[in-house]
């Protein structure tokens, strides 16, 4: 219909009104239609999403003196619709950054760990997260640990840390080349004299275990970075 009038009038004109925020919408949230989806076909022992957050409708504005994407040299414009690939971006490193306010001084996998490990898996009719798609029940590999929750990421508890090292073992572990791991990690003296003997060994928030055999033993180390005491983690 909007297509027809362009087409059809000499000046077509358009007009945007505010019809207010709405609030209580049940269910939510849901996972987007066109959200990414796994399995991780590169390296299946990594869980693909590892959280999902807010980052759709979202109304965005930027001055008409930079574009958005400054690689693409075009005026820049007033209003976007549905600049999910923009802002979503800015809002899950907003948590991030949340985090990393925290009184202990976490490293980057353990921001993502607390991120991962107090995501919420219900949406606010307390049943389980359903896919936008056909909003059938979501998967883990449409979700992956859960809907982001902020605040409790600031309390997580335990958190599965893991080094630039762990990393650089773990690229070992998918046969690159050290020429490619020299490459990614900016460090020329790398070598894979240590790799895992399985890149599932990564000590990863999350397990993905392929069952071509039944006998698979991976393993994790937690770190406490809340108070003395006893806490149990959730697995995903």
């Amino acid at each position: 219909m909007i297509r027809q009038y362009v087409k059809t009038v000499k000046n077509p004109t358009a007009m945007m009104g505010f019809g207010g925020t709405v609030l209580n919408v049940k269910p939510s949230p849901v996972v987007a239609a066109f959200s990414s989806r796994g399995p991780n076909t590169v390296t299946p022992q990594i869980l693909k999403p590892d959280v999902i957050g807010p980052g759709v409708n979202i109304l965005a504005a930027w001055s008409r003196a930079l574009g958005p994407v400054v690689l693409i040299r075009t005026p820049g414009r007033l209003v976007q619709h549905h600049v999910w690939y923009i802002d979503v971006v800015p809002s899950h490193k907003r948590f991030s950054s949340s985090a990393e306010g925290s009184p202990s001084d976490w490293s980057p996998s353990a921001i993502k760990s607390a991120l991962m490990t107090t995501a919420y898996a219900l949406d606010n009719t307390n049943s389980p997260l359903r896919d936008a798609a056909d909003y059938s029940l979501s998967t883990p590999w449409a979700h992956g640990a859960g809907h982001v929750d902020p605040h409790k990421a600031l309390s997580p508890g335990l958190v599965y840390d893991a080094t630039p090292e762990d990393y650089i073992a773990f690229l070992c572990s998918l046969d690159y080349t050290v020429e490619m791991i020299q490459a990614i990690a900016k460090r020329p003296n790398i070598t894979c004299a240590q790799k895992f003997r399985d890149p599932g060994q990564l000590n990863y928030p999350s397990f993905s275990v392929l069952l071509a055999s039944l006998n698979r033993k991976y393993s994790r180390e937690l770190t406490n970075v809340g108070a003395a005491g006893f806490h149990l983690p959730c697995l995903y």
